[in-house]
């Protein structure tokens, strides 16, 4: 699996959550009574980790066995399970709050929202945080045109609102509540280029290692050439989403 090889430096360099983000999905759950809270695709699991005095139990959900093996040794009270968000091993209304954090893009979201409304009990709540795909600012575009293309084409898998909104009507979902949310990140230009190398980047983009190794490269001398600091700075818009079953309203 491609984010086996890199988990490590994923959680060193992926931007975390805002806190204000996290706040919001906390105020949501306040109502809820057991609150079991479940992160489908959850890498690093940042979600889970907020959520640890919230909650009575925690379920990491993760394609890779790198990813959680470091959050069973981050996030010791986690109930850790491999599987893919269109096929969860859990029973049905078994969780309260399941998120889906900068993930859904990996997966088929209609059949990953229908998932999630199977395992939801009378009462939950799904989250979907997912960045929006025309928006925010990313600077390796900015000095690297093929790069720019490159990542216009893997953000289509990214769902816009609409998108969202229609995949989740059909899961029998409604829209509770949505914002928007901004997240700044800053990385020295060798943490930058770095981050650009890890596989997942080509595997997303649809090309060959080698090429997208060449483009990192190309980059890199752009950036240093270009900038007079060495801090890059993107910036992201988070689309957020709280979803409820209609059989709860």
């Amino acid at each position: 699996m491609e984010f086996d090889d890199i988990a490590d430096s994923y959680v060193s360099q992926r931007a975390r959550i805002p806190r204000d983000l996290v706040q919001w999905l906390l105020k949501a759950i306040e109502k809820l009574h057991s609150r079991t809270v479940a992160e489908v695709g959850c890498g690093p699991a940042y979600i889970l980790q907020d959520f640890s005095n919230h909650a009575a139990k925690l379920i990491a959900i993760d394609v890779s066995y790198e990813m959680l093996a470091l959050v069973s040794h981050r996030l010791k009270t986690a109930l850790t399970i491999q599987a893919r968000g269109e096929a969860l091993p859990l029973k049905d209304q078994s969780a309260d709050l399941i998120v889906f954090c900068r993930s859904i893009h990996l997966m088929d979201h209609h059949l990953a929202l229908r998932e999630a409304v199977r395992i939801s009990s009378k009462a939950a709540l799904i989250s979907v945080i997912t960045e929006a795909p025309n928006e925010g600012k990313y600077t390796a575009a900015e000095f690297c045109p093929e790069i720019s293309d490159l990542r216009a084409v893997s953000r289509r898998a990214y769902p816009t609102k609409p998108q969202l909104q229609e995949a989740a009507e059909q899961a029998g979902l409604t829209l509770a509540s949505f914002r928007s949310f901004e997240v700044t990140s800053t990385y020295t230009i060798t943490d930058y280029v770095n981050y650009h190398l890890l596989r997942p980047f080509s595997y997303s983009f649809g090309v060959s290692p080698t090429i997208w190794e060449n483009l990192v490269s190309k980059l890199n001398f752009a950036l240093r050439e270009n900038l007079d600091t060495d801090g890059v700075t993107d910036r992201f818009i988070y689309n957020s989403y709280i979803l409820t079953s209609r059989t709860s309203n």
